[in-house]
């Protein structure tokens, strides 16, 4: 249900915060696109929820000892 409705709350004030929500659940899980959470970081490149998420990403790509998208971001 969360992801038909949240395309329709682009221009509700926390849409950041609900994007950033369902990121950061997907690279928990393993789901997120590179694609996605660097748009994410890019468009809100002067909040901590960019940062939360760009660190998030950077230490799962660690791990996984995956350095091109390690260094992708």
């Amino acid at each position: 249900k969360f992801e038909h409705i949240l395309p329709k709350l682009k221009d509700y004030p926390l849409y950041p915060y609900l994007l950033h929500k369902k990121l950061s659940k997907e690279i928990s899980s393993h789901q997120s696109s590179s694609y996605e959470v660097n748009q994410f970081i890019h468009r809100y490149s002067d909040s901590l929820l960019a940062k939360q998420l760009a660190d998030q990403w950077l230490a799962l790509q660690a791990n996984k000892k995956n350095w091109p998208s390690y260094l992708s971001l």
